[in-house]
């Protein structure tokens, strides 16, 4: 079209200007807006004009392909930065998700400090509650300690008490209402007769007092237990400790003259830690030695050996031989000679009135073996039991020499014959039984919770009894038991086996 034609040549125009002029010159402003004619086009012209055209006509040829190329290298400039740009484009699309993943695991890892946090707290606040709970139990316990110990020493001093108060002494039958012949009813028992040996101090000068034992124990009252440091001496000393509270316990171990073995000993018995613990020296043999160490003496538990009393013993078989050498020499053993003289010494020392006998608990309690009194038997006895061993030894002898020693010193006993004793025997129940008819063994801690439990025990007075250990079964209160076993002053054996069957019984299932 014309219009068209115009523009072109208007370009054209202006391209050559531009490739001649070098653009220092604006493009000529040509007024299209009038149709013209050639002739009337060519004659507007003028001769600047004219030759200007030449020059765009002539210059033409060479701007054409410079333009080409120009717009050649623009398009592929346009092409590489759309590339990049897409690439950046991309890269930007990328970092925006990796972004927003970023900031969802940081809302989450603050999210998750948040409840640590709270957590921190919570875990803050429970300790502290566990630590105010463990001060108040710690504080409590201290108060049950304390409580538990007061009412147990309460207890004593009541059982004490009543026992005073239940058993009086009655009044002495006048001589008038005596005949000939005639004796009170208290006085005529044979343990009344014994305790009237008793309290020989005052008349034979060796005491300047002589004291008068009630049953019991009261708060202070010493036990001396003989035959430390003796393993069965040693546990007997920490089952009084445990189970009478508020007594003294006065241990002895033997006259080593200061030798490394005596530091030994008094070691082992303050290892049990206890301020109501006494440790004296002492020969079982010498009664010098003995008076000292029964000062003000309540009870005894006599647990002594003749190889664990001894100055040469021992844990070698050749200091234990030695032991045996010398005191079958010699003819004495603490067995024997040693309960003897212990027994002496505590009865001129106390004093106990007759018409009380049979109510005071054991003063002096005999740690001995069962099976002692069976040499003794006669030939249908021994031969109707013949499964039973008979032990002749010469300290089964002395041993039993030592028990008829005691019988007849009118102080209140109990002879306890222990069934053979180990220290890996199992705790079960313990078997009370008389007649010399016990086969078996019994653990150690056993044996000695024996012990202990007879000092406060009337029933166990003035009797002779073996123990023996049943694994498996629970232990049983010893006080019902002990009531079934005759006085030794009865002369008769235990033979209906009652006490024994009931003692054997399971317990009953709980409901």
């Amino acid at each position: 079209s014309e219009m068209r034609t115009r523009r072109c040549a208007a370009a054209l125009l202006w391209l050559g200007l531009a490739a001649a002029n070098g653009l220092r010159s604006p493009a000529p402003r040509v007024s299209l807006r009038r149709p013209m004619s050639p002739r009337a086009a060519v004659a507007a012209l003028d001769e600047s004009s004219a030759e200007l055209i030449a020059n765009i006509l002539t210059a033409v040829p060479v701007a054409l392909p410079l333009g080409a190329v120009l717009l050649s290298k623009l398009l592929a400039d346009r092409a590489g930065a759309q590339k990049q740009a897409g690439k950046a484009s991309k890269e930007l699309a990328e970092l925006k998700s990796r972004v927003k993943l970023d900031e969802a695991l940081t809302s989450r890892a603050v999210t998750a400090e948040s409840r640590v946090g709270t957590l921190q707290s919570r875990l803050d606040l429970a300790e502290n509650d566990l630590r105010r709970t463990r001060e108040r139990l710690r504080v409590a316990e201290d108060k049950v300690k304390s409580e538990t110990q007061r009412v147990a020493t309460e207890l004593v001093r009541v059982e004490q008490r009543l026992s005073r108060a239940v058993l009086p002494e009655p009044p002495a039958m006048p001589a008038f209402l005596l005949g000939a012949g005639m004796r009170s009813t208290v006085d005529a028992t044979p343990e009344a007769e014994l305790v009237k040996k008793l309290g020989r101090g005052d008349r034979e000068g060796n005491l300047g007092k002589v004291r008068r034992l009630q049953p019991g124990l009261q708060v202070g009252e010493i036990v001396l237990v003989v035959g430390a440091p003796e393993p069965m001496a040693v546990l007997a000393v920490s089952a009084v400790l445990d189970k009478i509270p508020g007594v003294i316990v006065r241990a002895t171990v033997p006259s080593l003259n200061g030798t490394s073995a005596d530091a030994a000993d008094s070691a082992v018995l303050r290892s049990l830690a206890s301020k109501r613990l006494q440790i004296v020296e002492c020969d079982l043999l010498s009664p010098a030695s003995l008076r000292g160490a029964m000062a003000d003496v309540g009870a005894v538990v006599y647990c002594a050996t003749s190889t664990g009393s001894f100055p040469a013993r021992t844990a070698s078989p050749i200091g234990k031989v030695l032991a045996r050498f010398v005191t079958a020499t010699s003819g004495k053993y603490v067995e024997e000679e040693g309960v003897r003289l212990a027994a002496d010494e505590l009865a001129k020392q106390v004093t106990i009135s007759p018409n009380s006998a049979r109510s005071m608990t054991p003063k002096f309690i005999l740690l001995s073996s069962a099976g002692l009194s069976r040499s003794g038997w006669s030939r249908e006895k021994k031969r109707a039991l013949a499964e039973l061993p008979i032990g002749t030894s010469p300290l089964a002898e002395a041993r039993l020499r030592g028990e008829g020693f005691l019988k007849t010193s009118g102080l209140p006993y109990s002879i306890v014959r222990s069934c053979p004793a180990s220290a890996t025997e199992r705790r079960g129940r313990t078997v009370f039984s008389s007649g010399d008819l016990a086969v078996g063994t019994i653990s150690r801690q056993d044996a000695v919770d024996v012990l202990a439990d007879v000092l406060t025990i009337q029933t166990a007075a003035w009797k002779t009894f073996e123990v023996q250990g049943v694994q498996g079964l629970s232990p049983l209160p010893p006080k019902a038991t002990l009531e079934y076993l005759p006085l030794d002053s009865d002369g008769a054996g235990f033979t209906t086996g009652y006490a024994v069957l009931q003692q054997l019984r399971p317990p009953e299932p709980k409901k």
